[in-house]
C-alpha cells in the first residue's frame, strides 16, 4: 500500500508540474576572496635583487563578466527549481601601497597591482519563492552550485613616478592554473523581481573549495553576482 500512495503522489506531483521559458542571462561579477590566508604579499626582491622586505595588501573586487541560461521548472505554492549553466569571471585585486625605491633611484617611487583572473564553467541549482504580487513578482531564492575552472591568470601590473625618463616594465600574466584546485562548489543567496519579460536577480556567492591544488591555503571565492535576463 505505501508503494501505491508513493506511485500516485509521484503522478501528481509530476502533473502538476510546468517547465517554463528558458531565461537567457547577462550580467556583472563582482569577485573577491576569502579565508585567513586571503591577504597577499609582494616580496620586493621579485621586482629588483637591490630591494628587500616585503608588502601586502587585502582583496578587492575584480569586476568581471557573467552570462548563461537558466529552465525554471515551476511547482505549486509559488516554488520554482531552477538548474542553471553560466560562463563567470571571479578572482580578485591587490592593490599595494606606494613603494620607496630611493634605493635605485633617489626620488623613484612605484605602485603594483596584482589580479587574480580565474573563468568558470558554473552549474547552480536554485531553488526560488515567488511571492504572489501581481505584475511585478519579487523572489527569493538559494541553492549550490559546482564550478569547473576554465583558466586561471596571475596579471602583474606596476606604475613608476617621482623621476621623469623612467618607465615601468610591460604588464605581465602569468598562467597558474597548474596550482589551481579545478573545481568550485559554493553556495548562492539571493533574490530578484520578474516583470513581464524580464528578470532582475542579485546573488552573493559564497565559495566552498580551497582555491589552491594542495587545498593548504585557506582560500575561498566570494562573488556579488548581478544579472539582467530575457524569458524566451
Amino acid at each position: 500500500m505505501k508503494k501505491i500512495l508513493l506511485v500516485i503522489f509521484a503522478i501528481i506531483l509530476c502533473s502538476s508540474i510546468a517547465v517554463s521559458q528558458v531565461t537567457i542571462k547577462g550580467g556583472i561579477s563582482l569577485g573577491t576572496v576569502g579565508g585567513n590566508d586571503s591577504k597577499f604579499s609582494l616580496d620586493l626582491s621579485d621586482f629588483n635583487p637591490s630591494l628587500s622586505g616585503s608588502l601586502s595588501a587585502e582583496p578587492t573586487t575584480r569586476l568581471g563578466f557573467v552570462a548563461g541560461a537558466a529552465v525554471r521548472i515551476g511547482l505549486p505554492i509559488g516554488i520554482t527549481i531552477q538548474p542553471e549553466i553560466w560562463y563567470v569571471q571571479k578572482g580578485a585585486t591587490y592593490k599595494f601601497p606606494t613603494i620607496p625605491l630611493d634605493i635605485l633611484t633617489p626620488g623613484l617611487s612605484g605602485n603594483a597591482t596584482e589580479t587574480i583572473k580565474l573563468d568558470y564553467i558554473e552549474i547552480p541549482l536554485m531553488i526560488k519563492y515567488s511571492l504572489p504580487v501581481p505584475v511585478i513578482s519579487p523572489y527569493l531564492e538559494a541553492g549550490l552550485s559546482y564550478s569547473a575552472l576554465l583558466s586561471a591568470k596571475l596579471k602583474t601590473e606596476v606604475s613608476l613616478s617621482g623621476v621623469p625618463g623612467i618607465t615601468a616594465p610591460p604588464t605581465t600574466e602569468t598562467d597558474i592554473k597548474a596550482d589551481m584546485n579545478k573545481s568550485d562548489f559554493s553556495i548562492q543567496l539571493g533574490a530578484g523581481v520578474s516583470i513581464a519579460m524580464l528578470e532582475v536577480d542579485a546573488r552573493y556567492v559564497i565559495g566552498l573549495s580551497k582555491l589552491d591544488k594542495d587545498k593548504k591555503e585557506d582560500i575561498y571565492n566570494r562573488a556579488i553576482v548581478l544579472t539582467l535576463g530575457l524569458k524566451l
